[in-house]
C-alpha cells in the first residue's frame, strides 16, 4: 500500500520490529481511558467522526508509543459501552497488560466491573491500575477509591498509579513503570499456521481491498496465500502494514492491516472471518472448551440455553451444552464445566482460543473460557473416551497434551487431527511426532500416532484372535476380514485393526489368501479334494486362460450343478489351487498374478490405474476387469482414490499369489 498516509494508517498500532508490549485499556465509560492515551502518546484515538462528535470511542482505537531502546509501548483503547463489548473483546485478545482505569470521582462502576471480569476471562493476569481524575477530588477520596481498587485486583498481580489528564500529574511515573515493563516483556513466539480475525474489511482508491486485526498465531508474508473461512476462498497477500509502516512479514501478536487480492468483495467479508495459512483449518457448527460461570452471574445457566458467541472478532448465536454430568442440568454461578458450544453458524477457531458467552438478549456477560477441542463431535459427547480426550487436551503444553493422549488412549490418534486443533504446520507436526516416539502409521493421507505399548498389544490381540479362530475352525483356511474385526471390535478400532494387520503381513506373521486371513503356514485339516474333479475344472481355466471362467459357465461346461461346481471350488480354494473373487468368480494363482503384474507395468509406465487403461493392457472385458479390481482392492493390494487406483503394496503379489 505504497503511498498511502490516511488517517486509518496513522492509527493502526501493533508489535513491529523488536519486543513490543501491547496494553489494553478497560473501564467505564468517561472515566478517562482516552485522554490517558492521548497524554502518553500524543495520539488521539477517538478518530472516527462519530467517535468525535460523541466524544466517544466506538470502534476500537491505536495508538504507539517508540522507545529509544527498541521496544514500543501498544496501547489499544477499548470502548466503555455495554453493547459494544464484541469490539473490546477482538481487541483485548492476544494483549500483555491491562490497564484498569478508575474515576477518583465516580470510582468503580458497573462497566469498571464487567471489563475486569471480561479480561479475566480472556486470561489475563497482569494489571496496571489507575486512578483519574484526581486534580476533581480531594486527596482522601483519591485513597479511599485506590482502596476499593486494591480489593478488586487483591488476587491480581498488579500495580497502582494516581494520575491527571488535565495537570500531567502521575503521567511521567506511570509512563516510567510501562517503559521498564517492556523492557523485561519477552517477544511473542511465531509457531503455528498464521490466524487473523478481521475486525475491519474496506477498499481504499488505488490500493484495493484491505483487511485488519490482531494477529493470533504463525507469521504472514507479502506473497502469501492464505484461506478466508468460512468462505473457504483462497486469497493472496498483495502488500501489508504492521505498526503503521511497509513491512514485508508480520506476525503473532501485531497488529496488521492486509492488501489482499483474490475473487472476493468487500461485501462477502463479515466481521469475525478468518484468514488462515492452514489449507485445512477447522470449520465446524461446534467446539468443545472448559467454560467458568462468573460468580457474580445473575441466574444458572440451563442446560441448552441459546447465548450469545464472541470469539476473535466474531459474534453469534449459540447454545451451551453441558458435558459434564456432574454439573447436571444447569451451571450455577462461579461453576466452571466441560461444555459443547454449539453455533448457528460454521466457525473456525482452534484449541488455546478464549471466547465470552453473554445471555440471549446481550444484557449480562454469562462468563468465558478456552477452546480444547474445534472438531469436537455431534454425537458421543460424554462418554468415558471423550472425557479422557478432553482432560488431556486441558494441558496447555501441546508435546504434555499428546504424551497424555498416547498414555491413556488404547487407540490410535488421529495426529492430523490433533495438528489442525492445535493449529501447527507440518514442520510443527513432524517434530513433534518424533519427540513423543510414539508408533507412527499413515491411512488414506491421515497421520496417526500411538503408544507404543498399545500398538503391540493390540499385535498380539489380533494374531490371538486369528489363532484361536483356527483352533475353532480347523477346516477352514482363514477369516474373513469382517468376521475379525468384529472379533476385535471391544479391543480395537478397524483403523488400529488394518493398521496391526497390514504389519503383520509384512512380517509374515499373518497372510491374506484369498480375502481370508491365516496364520503364515496354517494348512486346514480336511480331506483332499476329489482330484477328478477339480483336475476337470482346472483343465477348464487353462483353457479358457485370461477369461477365468463364471461360476454359471463352469456349471454349463460341465453340466454339474451348481453346489458340486461350488464344492469343488471351495475345497480347491482352502488348498490354495484357486482363488475366489467373488461369489461369482474364481481365479488360478497363477492367472491373478499375470493380471497383477500389468498393474504393476500400468504404474510403472507412469499411467494411471483406471478401467480403461487396465482394459487396454489385458484384452479382457469391462465387468472382469472391474471384478479383479475390486479383488485387488479388498486384499490391500491397491486401493479405490476417486475414479483411479494407487498401489499400496508392490510387493504383495509375489508373496499372495505364490505358493
Amino acid at each position: 500500500m505504497p503511498g498511502t498516509r490516511g488517517r486509518f494508517y496513522r492509527t493502526i498500532i501493533a508489535t513491529e520490529r523488536g519486543a513490543a508490549l501491547i496494553i489494553a485499556t478497560a473501564g467505564h465509560v468517561d472515566h478517562g481511558k482516552t485522554s490517558l492515551i492521548r497524554q502518553l502518546t500524543g495520539v488521539d484515538t477517538d478518530r472516527l467522526e462519530e467517535e468525535k462528535r460523541r466524544g466517544l470511542s466506538i470502534n476500537l482505537g491505536f495508538a504507539y508509543l517508540p522507545q529509544d531502546n527498541g521496544t514500543r509501548l501498544g496501547f489499544i483503547d477499548v470502548p466503555g459501552h455495554t453493547r459494544f463489548i464484541n469490539t473490546m473483546i477482538s481487541g483485548v485478545s492476544g494483549i500483555d497488560l491491562g490497564m484498569l482505569v478508575v474515576a477518583a470521582d465516580d470510582g468503580p462502576m458497573p462497566q469498571t466491573l464487567e471489563h475486569l471480569d471480561v479480561l479475566r476471562l480472556l486470561g489475563l493476569r497482569d494489571f496496571v491500575a489507575v486512578i483519574s481524575k484526581t486534580d476533581r477530588v480531594p486527596a482522601e477520596r483519591v485513597e479511599e477509591v485506590s482502596a476499593k481498587v486494591r480489593r478488586l485486583l487483591e488476587n491480581e498481580k498488579y500495580d497502582l498509579f494516581t494520575v491527571s489528564n488535565i495537570t500531567g500529574k502521575g503521567i511521567p511515573e506511570l509512563l516510567a513503570f510501562l517503559q521498564g515493563h517492556a523492557l523485561r516483556h519477552k517477544t511473542r513466539g511465531v509457531a503455528g499456521n498464521f490466524r487473523m480475525s478481521i475486525d475491519r474489511a474496506f477498499l481504499l482508491k488505488g490500493i484495493g481491498l484491505v483487511v485488519t486485526g490482531t494477529a493470533t498465531a504463525g507469521k504472514i508474508t507479502v506473497g502469501d496465500a492464505l484461506q478466508l473461512l468460512p468462505q473457504r476462498t483462497t486469497l493472496r497477500v498483495r502488500s501489508l502494514r504492521v505498526h503503521d509502516q511497509e513491512a514485508q512479514s508480520g506476525h503473532a501478536g501485531q497488529r496488521c492491516a492486509l492488501n489482499i487480492t483474490g475473487n472476493i468483495e468487500k461485501q462477502q467479508i463479515t466481521r469475525g472471518d478468518v484468514l488462515t495459512a492452514a489449507t485445512n483449518a477447522p470449520l465446524k457448527h461446534r467446539f468443545d472448551a472448559r467454560f467458568r460461570l462468573l460468580p457474580n452471574g445473575p441466574f444458572p445457566v440451563k442446560h441448552l440455553s441459546p447465548v450469545k458467541l464472541h470469539i476473535g472478532a466474531k459474534h453469534l448465536e449459540a447454545r451451551l451444552y453441558i458435558i459434564d454430568e456432574i454439573a447436571g442440568s444447569r451451571l450455577q454461578p462461579g461453576a466452571e464445566a466441560l461444555v459443547q458450544i454449539i453455533t448457528a453458524l460454521p466457525l473456525s477457531c482452534c484449541r488455546g482460543d478464549r471466547f465470552l458467552l453473554r445471555d440471549h438478549s446481550e444484557t449480562v456477560t454469562l462468563g468465558g473460557g478456552l477452546v480444547l477441542d474445534p472438531l469436537a463431535p455431534r454425537a458421543g459427547k460424554s462418554r468415558e473416551h471423550r472425557l479422557t480426550y478432553l482432560a488431556a487436551m486441558s494441558n496447555d503444553d501441546v508435546e504434555q497434551s499428546l504424551r497424555q493422549l498416547l498414555d491413556t488412549q488404547r487407540n490410535e490418534i488421529n495426529l492430523s487431527d490433533f495438528s489442525r486443533s492445535w493449529n501447527l504446520h507440518e514442520q510443527e507436526m513432524l517434530a513433534l511426532r518424533d519427540r513423543v516416539a510414539a508408533m507412527h502409521f499413515v491411512q488414506e493421507d491421515i497421520s496417526y500416532v500411538i503408544a507404543m505399548e498399545h500398538w503391540q498389544t493390540a499385535g498380539k490381540s489380533l494374531l490371538k484372535a486369528v489363532q484361536q479362530l483356527h483352533l475353532k475352525h480347523p477346516e477352514k483356511p482363514g477369516i474373513k476380514l469382517s468376521a475379525l474385526l468384529s472379533h476385535l471390535e471391544d479391543v480395537m478400532s478397524s483403523t488400529l485393526f488394518r493398521a496391526v494387520l497390514s504389519q503383520a503381513m509384512q512380517e509374515t506373521t499373518l497372510s491374506l489368501v484369498g480375502g481370508l486371513v491365516q496364520t503364515s503356514g496354517y494348512k486346514p485339516r480336511e480331506s483332499r479334494v476329489d482330484q477328478q474333479c477339480w483336475q476337470t475344472l482346472e483343465k477348464i481355466f487353462e483353457t479358457q486362460a485370461a477369461q477365468m471362467p463364471l461360476v454359471s459357465e463352469l456349471m454349463k461346461i460341465t453340466t454339474w450343478s451348481k453346489p458340486k461346481v461350488l464344492d469343488t471350488l471351495n475345497s480347491a480354494q482352502r488348498q490354495g489351487l484357486v482363488l475366489k473373487l467373488n461369489d461369482r468368480r474364481y481365479g488360478l494363482p497363477r492367472q491373478l498374478l499375470d493380471y497383477a503384474k500389468k498393474v504393476l507395468t500400468l504404474e510403472a509406465n507412469g499411467e494411471e490405474i483406471n478401467v480403461t487403461n487396465y482394459r487396454d493392457s489385458t484384452g479382457v472385458g469391462r465387468n472382469l476387469i472391474i471384478e479383479l479390481l475390486e479383488y485387488f482392492d479388498s486384499i490391500r493390494f491397491t486401493q479405490r482414490r476417486g475414479g483411479h487406483r494407487v498401489i499400496l503394496d508392490p510387493t504383495l503379489p509375489d508373496k499372495h499369489f505364490t505358493r
